[in-house]
């Protein structure tokens, strides 16, 4: 095999969009907020974390939605600080994240002053989604390759081969590190893939990064 054969089939890169549905919960305080996440299943979590991705943050200043309409509806900036400190690629899964969203409103509803029971000036509502995968017509035999195509992608292939592959394969790992991994790329080499947070990125700036250092990998065997 030389060293720009493909080891298995070719990596063929999927576009994605969201469409949402309510999750039939919503909150006016606090409490309410509490327990509808005690109740709403996991894509919901999912969604108010990740699907600002996919979509134009409605505020540019917190992470999630849960933070924001804490900070712009209820007014506590304080408690929404605490939530935008929760970041769901820390946590092993969506029910551990759940479990520390609800320590905090916990916390922030055992003071019972005004904010803990007080209307919200807008309600939330839960919503949850399920994921459309599309077909790009870019595929790749090589690392170079796969770098020069998924520069020209769309950003939506990076959600769905980086950002929700982490949940939807049984490894945890993303589909790009899978399909190196074939080429017998050795693991330091692959690790700066892994550690890169999807969180703390757009999907463009993600794609970028992904694209260069995939692009390099393929160089370094040239």
């Amino acid at each position: 095999m030389t060293p720009n054969t493909c080891p298995f089939e070719p990596f063929r890169l999927r576009n994605c969009a969201l469409v949402v549905q309510s999750a039939g919960h919503r909150a006016q305080t606090l409490k309410e907020l509490r327990d509808g996440l005690i109740q709403v299943p996991p894509s919901s979590l999912h969604y108010h974390f990740w699907g600002q991705l996919l979509r134009p943050r409605p505020d540019p200043d917190h992470y999630n939605d849960f933070a924001a309409w804490v900070a712009r509806d209820v007014g506590d900036p304080e408690t929404a600080e605490r939530l935008d400190a929760l970041n769901p690629s820390l946590f092993p899964n969506l029910e551990s994240l759940r479990e520390a969203l609800l320590t905090v409103l916990e916390e922030r509803l055992s003071r019972g002053d005004f904010l803990s029971w007080a209307k919200s000036r807008s309600d939330f509502f839960f919503v949850k989604a399920q994921m459309l995968v599309f077909d790009t017509g870019l595929e790749a035999e090589t690392p170079e390759e796969l770098g020069d195509q998924l520069s020209l992608s769309p950003s939506g292939c990076v959600f769905y081969h980086f950002v929700d592959a982490l949940r939807r394969t049984p490894d945890g790992r993303d589909d790009f590190t899978f399909w190196l991994s074939g080429f017998g790329i050795p693991e330091d080499r692959l690790r700066p893939l892994t550690l890169l947070d999807p969180y703390l990125f757009s999907l463009r700036e993600l794609r970028d990064r992904l694209a260069t250092y995939i692009r390099d990998l393929g160089r370094d065997r040239s």
